[in-house]
């Protein structure tokens, strides 16, 4: 069920930014290293909400995955089929702590639980760590429970490595650390705590704090500044600027059980009997957060008692599990009210309690399960009955909320922003369409690691090379074409490129406008394939030519116009050139010599990002006024550099000597008939 629970509608998860980037670095390292080039492989990943970067252990392990498989729905899958066993140690953690009745509610609770699946299903940093801790916390209680050493190595070692994917997960070292500290006091008082065990927590906690040095070496080597890490500009919460405790870490503790809030935040107010679902997930919710109130308190009497058939084992796993739940509760709430007011306290933070908020919610069944024993046939079977159906209830509101989320990202993706929205279905699709087209490279606005994933290959994505800003658009490609780009429908298209549009039947925005993406596909540039003898020289290095430039030769008041530039990217200036961005601009001339239109914010492309011997391909677009009177106008066109203020200079092969600041173009203005 847990299995089937993470796999039903992966196809619709949207593939945004945070869940393509480690797909997508994992790629960018095996072209780095196909290629030699291990001067370009990444000391860490993208950074956290603490203004520290994240390891780039996750993106390594992906880059191995993509050499089977690259494609990101196949690391979206891994993902979530890693929070399938989380279900089966719960249910045997459940066992061991309050018996058989509980360990079947907390089995199936941790199933079906929201918000782990939600987190689970990406291919994002978080989506393995409820599967992290789970095993964590697993592994050191059998160590330490049973006496195995091996084991309790092993949740040390497990712990040193999940902290080299994820930075959040540095916490489950913390939480090995004062487990075994309880261990420890727990069984020297019966006088258990043997050598091997010893050994085995120095040797592990060895593990850990190298584990540590490697993420400080790459946080030291990425130049991560430490003093923002506490003065966050970018953080934000209301309760703590208001004045509020931030209750966040209690409350998404219980919600990592219980569900709450996920049928508000995930499914569509117009979703077919929305109310009843809501009221229905709310009484679920309230229900799963008392057992798990009450779960608490019969584990701390536990913790402090002596009962069963082996009081030491109980009590010392007692005290092993309610540690595993309080402390990150404890230090996420410490954290943001005492230390980072402004700390944004993410849900996905307490998956390092799993699993015990499935095992406290199951653990009322252990009363339940004794009055059975001792009550006759009949009143057996109906607690049995009432049991059964409440069950049922309880497992069957997730499914419904999975399915009505599915159906909510179908229809209107979740706070929809452009192409990063798309579910991962039709990011796939897109993907295809590309492929069909024969296309070469894919250009985007995007993140160059969210292309990569998309296409499940880094050598085609051309994340800063394709610009748009207002109605203006420029592009860099290669002069035979064949090179792509991915926009959305209401974006400007690029210049010399046919368009190819992909409408997604049944999807609109969340302001209920179509989705329409689209794929321009660049045409042979017959102007730099074969350049004329008189084509403009650009004094921006050694092969850089003006291939072409056009402008309406007659508009009518009011009209947009469009100026194309075609320039051809020489070799590199023989200065420093990285920040250099000679953008187009376009000045109109009345016929008296005033100027009644200047652009000078159109899009470029920045000197780090030139190719050698492609083109750059500029479509300035305008309005004429409205009141222009008819006549003769002159368009005044050129590059200029507003970093460096100033403008390039071409220079005419016939006249190599005299510089030419600017080109004019005569433009004709008449009047609407």
């Amino acid at each position: 069920m847990a299995f089937a629970f993470r796999m039903h509608g992966l196809e619709h998860v949207r593939q945004n930014y945070d869940r393509a980037y480690p797909h997508g670095l994992g790629l960018f390292i095996r072209q780095a290293v196909a290629e030699g080039h291990f001067d370009q492989l990444p000391a860490v990943s993208l950074l956290a909400s603490i203004n520290l970067p994240n390891p780039a252990g996750a993106s390594y392990f992906y880059a191995l995955l993509t050499a089977i498989e690259p494609s990101a729905y196949v690391a979206t899958a891994l993902n979530a089929m890693l929070g399938a066993p989380v279900a089966a140690i719960a249910f045997d953690l459940a066992r061991r702590l309050f018996g058989g009745w509980s360990a079947s509610v907390a089995g199936s609770l941790a199933g079906v639980s929201l918000w782990a699946a939600w987190v689970a299903r990406g291919a994002w940093l978080q989506g393995p760590l409820e599967a992290m801790s789970a095993l964590a916390l697993w592994l050191a209680m059998n160590g330490l429970a049973r006496g195995k050493p091996k084991h309790l190595f092993a949740a040390f070692a497990w712990a040193a490595a999940c902290l080299q994917t994820y930075l959040v997960a540095a916490g489950l070292l913390a939480q090995l650390v004062v487990a075994t500290f309880i261990g420890a006091l727990s069984l020297r008082s019966l006088g258990r705590w043997s050598t091997g065990l010893r050994r085995a927590a120095v040797a592990g906690a060895a593990v850990g704090v190298l584990s540590v040095l490697v993420y400080a070496g790459a946080v030291i080597s990425a130049r991560t500044a430490l003093t923002a890490v506490v003065n966050n500009p970018h953080a934000f919460n209301e309760e703590t600027r208001a004045g509020r405790l931030n209750l966040d870490p209690i409350n998404h503790a219980l919600r990592i059980v219980s569900g709450r809030d996920f049928e508000n935040t995930f499914v569509e107010p117009d979703t077919p009997l929305f109310e009843a679902r809501d009221r229905w997930s709310d009484a679920r919710a309230a229900l799963i957060d008392a057992l798990l109130w009450i779960g608490l308190g019969l584990l701390a009497i536990q913790a402090v008692s002596r009962s069963g058939s082996d009081p030491a084992r109980t009590t010392l796993i007692s005290r092993l599990a309610l540690g595993w739940f309080v402390l990150p509760v404890l230090a996420t709430f410490l954290i943001a009210n005492a230390v980072m007011r402004d700390w944004k306290v993410h849900v996905f933070y307490l998956l390092l309690t799993s699993p015990m908020p499935y095992a406290l919610a199951g653990a009322p069944l252990a009363l339940l399960e004794r009055a059975a024993r001792h009550a006759t046939r009949k009143t057996r079977y109906a607690i049995l009955a009432l049991a059964l159906t409440v069950a049922m209830v309880a497992v069957a509101l997730p499914w419904w909320n999975a399915h009505g989320e599915a159906e909510a990202t179908t229809r209107f993706p979740y706070h929809h922003d452009g192409l990063y929205s798309l579910p991962l279905f039709w990011q796939m699709r897109l993907a295809e369409r590309w492929r069909a087209l024969g296309c070469v490279t894919l250009h985007a606005q995007e993140d160059a690691r969210w292309l990569a994933s998309l296409l499940g290959d880094a050598r085609p994505a051309r994340a800063e090379e394709i610009h748009i800003k207002g109605a203006s658009s420029i592009w860099q490609v290669r002069p035979e074409g064949g090179e792509c780009a991915l926009l959305m429908a209401e974006s400007p298209a690029p210049a010399r490129a046919e368009a190819f549009p992909m409408p997604i039947p049944g999807q609109k925005r969340t302001d209920r406008t179509p989705v329409v993406p689209m794929l321009y596909r660049a045409l042979p540039l017959e102007s730099a394939l074969r350049p004329s003898e008189g084509t403009f020289i650009v004094n921006l290095g050694e092969g850089w030519r003006l291939l072409g430039l056009q402008t309406p030769a007659a508009a009518h008041p009011g009209e947009m116009i469009t100026v194309t530039h075609d320039w051809r990217v020489g070799l590199p200036p023989a200065e420093p050139y990285g920040s250099w961005y000679f953008a187009p601009f376009v000045k109109l001339f009345a016929p008296d010599g005033r100027m009644i239109v200047q652009v000078d914010d159109a899009p470029a492309i920045l000197g780090y990002r030139w190719r050698a011997g492609h083109v750059q391909t500029s479509a300035v677009r305008f309005a004429l006024p409205a009141d222009l009177p008819p006549g003769q106008y002159a368009l005044e066109m050129s590059l200029f550099d507003p970093n460096q203020k100033k403008n390039a200079v071409y220079f005419d092969p016939k006249q190599p000597g005299t510089p030419v600041v600017t080109i004019r173009h005569v433009l004709w203005v008449r009047q609407v008939r």
